[in-house]
């Protein structure tokens, strides 16, 4: 089984307003596999780490309109992924 893909909170823009982070498919690099080109991911999730803080968010993916990707955490934070 493939290792659910892990990211930098710093790859991502936060909007405190709408409580969501943004980012481009293209400049996202799963940590450990430079190179690799790593999302999106086959499992349609992926977790957000702050590693300053040690925290962790898992995303899940909810769906896709135009070229984004509409993912959710379990905790209602919300990441929009463009892949076009």
């Amino acid at each position: 089984m493939t290792p659910t893909p892990l990211y930098n909170i710093q790859d991502f823009i936060w909007n405190n307003q709408t409580q969501t982070f943004y980012a481009d498919a293209w400049d996202l690099y799963a940590v450990g596999y430079r190179g690799e080109g790593a999302f999106p991911s086959e499992q349609r999730m992926f977790i957000i780490k702050n590693f300053e803080t040690g925290n962790m968010q898992t995303f899940y993916f909810i769906k896709e309109w135009l070229e984004y990707w509409l993912f959710e955490s379990e905790e209602g934070l919300k990441c929009v992924i463009t892949v076009d």
